[in-house]
């Protein structure tokens, strides 16, 4: 007699992610990989919370907290149940950099200290590059002797898994002892001005220079574009303590003008910042002759309403564009004209018959315009039955 022995069908898993190390508060995506054809539901466990039970192959998990996690799922066909490997995930906090800490100079042949201060991150490396040629991979405090006078750019890169950052600063070596000017600011960081406006810059002290082979100072300003390119001065004399940029130099937008601060003779210096947002003017719309008119309704005059002095106090020679309209002084809706009259001249002539005689006062509004930019002015008509009479109230 022959026997023939079924084997039940064991169905086998495996987890899948795009990588192994992840930042806190990032989505991950799990995936289920099987061969085993759909219905089969997965039961996960991610090491953090209560297991998971789903029908979806794949599915996002975010972790908060920065650990080594071991995620496993189990896959169930309804006759057989597999479980998978350990599936290892490393969650990190980003490196977030707050600054490094370092004397401004040093004397030559002597140690340099350097703090690197981060606001957050975990499984941190700090690797140190001092500007002389000399790297290396430290802590977060280093030391290190400098064996040649000079400038030098110390940066330091901190880094995990997940993120990296770095900070830099400048160091001056020096014979003797000499620190960089203590400047600040003569007014607020941020200076704003209206384009038609001067914009006066100038460096001021928190203390007194201390430098043992102080000789004096020199001034060099620069002044720089929202994007960083260089914008030319005009003829101003940018070896002073303090400058003056002239009116409408600088077009709308934002700058950064900066005065180097060097003791004379030596490398030493500090960088005086300040930020200068040009602002736009609102245009100027004026009416000649007031803002009332008095007319007779018996006068035949011809009206004129001047426009031509209204200007545009940021682009003087610019064209502006000039738009009247008029309504009557009532409830009624209704135009003020019984007949056409051009209104898109600085200068407007009408006879005073042109107005309708419904009405007995008339609002005119002109509206300047140049670019994006309008302004608007009025003026009153009234009608009366007396003599012309010109006046503003």
């Amino acid at each position: 007699m022959k026997c023939n022995i079924y084997f039940p069908y064991v169905i086998s898993v495996s987890i899948h992610t795009e990588k192994q190390a992840y930042a806190t508060n990032t989505d991950i995506t799990f995936r289920a990989r099987t061969e085993e054809p759909d219905p089969v539901e997965f039961l996960w466990h991610f090491g953090d919370s209560r297991p998971l039970r789903t029908t979806s192959r794949s599915l996002k998990k975010t972790y908060h907290t920065p650990d080594r996690y071991s995620v496993v799922v189990v896959a169930s066909n309804g006759l057989s149940s597999f479980t998978s490997e350990v599936h290892p995930v490393l969650v990190q906090r980003a490196v977030r950099p707050n600054r490094l800490l370092l004397q401004p100079s040093v004397v030559l042949n002597h140690t340099a200290s350097f703090t690197c201060r981060v606001n957050s991150g975990t499984n941190l490396s700090y690797s140190w590059s001092f500007g002389d040629g000399t790297s290396r991979t430290g802590g977060n405090t280093e030391q290190h002797v400098f064996h040649r006078t000079g400038e030098f750019t110390v940066e330091v890169t901190v880094s995990n898994l997940v993120s990296s950052a770095s900070l830099t600063a400048q160091m001056f070596v020096v014979d003797r002892p000499c620190n960089p000017p203590a400047v600040k600011n003569m007014g607020p960081l941020k200076i704003q001005a209206r384009r038609y406006e001067p914009v006066g810059l100038g460096v001021t002290y928190e203390a007194e220079v201390q430098c043992d082979v102080f000789q004096g100072l020199e001034y060099n300003w620069s002044l720089y574009n929202s994007t960083g390119l260089p914008v030319p001065l005009p003829p101003v004399h940018t070896d002073r303590q303090s400058i003056t940029l002239p009116s409408h130099f600088l077009h709308y937008g934002i700058y950064t003008a900066i005065a180097k601060v060097q003791i004379v003779g030596s490398v030493v210096y500090s960088n005086y910042s300040v930020c200068v947002e040009v602002v736009p003017s609102p245009l100027v719309s004026f009416i000649h002759g007031g803002t009332n008119m008095f007319l007779s309704s018996r006068n035949s005059s011809i009206i004129s309403l001047n426009g031509q002095l209204s200007y545009d106090p940021d682009y003087p020679m610019n064209h502006l564009s000039y738009s009247w309209t008029c309504k009557p002084i009532s409830a009624i809706d209704s135009s003020c004209f019984d007949q056409h009259v051009p209104t898109s001249f600085s200068v407007i002539v009408f006879p005073v018959g042109f107005l309708k005689r419904d009405f007995d006062q008339f609002r005119f509004m002109l509206t300047v315009q140049s670019g994006e930019r309008s302004s608007t002015a009025d003026t009153f008509i009234t009608v009366t039955p007396s003599l012309l009479r010109w006046g503003t109230l």
